[in-house]
Parts: C-alpha cells; sequence; structure tokens
C-alpha cells in the first residue's frame, strides 16, 4: 500500500512538472514595418536615361499616402481632394532587410531614425521612396 501511495505522489509530481514546464508560448519577434507610414518622397534614378527625378510629398488633409503595415497585411491608403480611398492591401513577409509581398515583389527596407526607405530595382532604374512614421 505504501509502494503505491509512493509511486502515485511520484506520478502527480511528475505530471506537474511536465505540464508546468510544457511548451511555453514563443513570443515572434516584433514586426519592424508595424505601424503607419506616410510617404515622404519618392525618387527614381534611371542609369543612362534622362528620367531621373526626386519628388518630394506634404501630407495633410487633403492630399496623403499613407501605408499601414499590421500583422502582415500592408494597407496603402490614399487621400485625394480630401476622400480617403484604400488603394491596395496586400500580404507581406520580412526577410532579413527584404520585404516580400504576395505578388512577388522583393524590396529592401531600412529603418533610419523615423524614417523608412524601401528600393526597388526595375529595370535600369532604381526607385527609392521614404515614409515617415506617424
Amino acid at each position: 500500500m505504501k509502494n503505491n501511495l509512493l509511486k502515485s505522489l511520484l506520478f502527480l509530481a511528475l505530471a506537474v512538472f511536465l505540464f508546468a514546464c510544457s511548451d511555453d508560448d514563443e513570443t515572434a519577434a516584433p514586426d519592424p514595418l508595424e505601424g503607419t507610414w506616410v510617404l515622404k518622397s519618392f525618387a527614381r534614378d534611371c542609369e543612362g536615361t534622362a528620367n531621373d527625378s526626386e519628388t518630394n510629398f506634404t501630407c495633410d488633409d487633403q492630399d496623403c499616402i499613407r501605408v499601414i503595415y499590421l500583422n502582415g497585411t500592408a494597407t496603402v491608403v490614399g487621400i485625394y481632394d480630401g476622400v480617403e480611398t484604400i488603394d491596395d492591401t496586400y500580404s507581406y513577409t520580412i526577410n532579413g532587410n527584404t520585404v516580400n509581398n504576395v505578388d512577388g515583389d522583393i524590396v529592401q527596407w531600412e529603418i533610419v531614425g523615423d524614417d523608412l526607405i524601401i528600393t526597388n530595382t526595375s529595370g535600369d532604374c532604381i526607385i527609392t521612396v521614404r515614409y515617415y512614421k506617424v
């Protein structure tokens, strides 16, 4: 009887220990892009052509372009003449300093201060888009 009681207590202690130490939910690394980013500038540098340009943007209640990154989904929101519209929504994943979206586009990104800089090579052109975080 004493032996059965000892086995039962040992089993109970072992079960408590195993369940107490079961896999803890590992927290995923935070998404560095998560948040709302407002378009600041757009630059195009095309090798060997006169098609280079840079445009700076000012966001106000009449005209603005924002990208909202949240839980692997990017939503592009535009305000044109005071009317807000959703221009695009897509899923994305981050792999190091690249962002891959569901369309297969792969772009380079970096955060410098409060600016998100996204660079994409398209043919002979390098497109650089700069956003600031709000």
